[in-house]
């Protein structure tokens, strides 16, 4: 993929793009970030930022429920375990810019983990 068609798609979104070296994607306001190793995997980076332009700019249910449908959480590990600063991504709490973010959808993933193992163990 280009940087031409990545700099149109954000110019479309009427959004600002920032590459970084950690993680894999998120959306900071008007701001796509992403890790620029995802340019090593034209395809997988497309869909990464097709997601995060969808994104509002503030966490709404609908962010949340588009993140638990499109995770492609196979994906990820495999971007994670090759370039390993993209496991941030599942820290839920980043700190940007001056301003702290909370990642709801990571927050809930995780409770329902832990929920779900808690009540697998209590029915053993």
């Amino acid at each position: 993929m280009s940087m031409l068609k990545i700099k149109n798609i954000i110019k479309k979104a009427g959004l600002k793009l920032e590459w970084v070296d950690y993680g894999i994607g998120t959306r900071r306001d008007n701001t796509v970030v992403l890790n620029k190793d995802l340019l090593k995997y034209p395809k997988y980076c497309m869909k990464v930022l097709s997601h995060e332009t969808r994104h509002s700019s503030f966490y709404i249910a609908d962010d949340i429920m588009m993140d638990l449908r499109e995770a492609s959480l196979w994906d990820n590990l495999i971007f994670c375990l090759k370039h390993p600063k993209g496991f941030a991504t599942f820290i839920p709490i980043d700190y940007y810019k001056g301003d702290i973010y909370i990642d709801y959808t990571t927050i809930l993933v995780y409770t329902l983990a832990i929920v779900s193992l808690t009540a697998f163990i209590v029915l053993l």
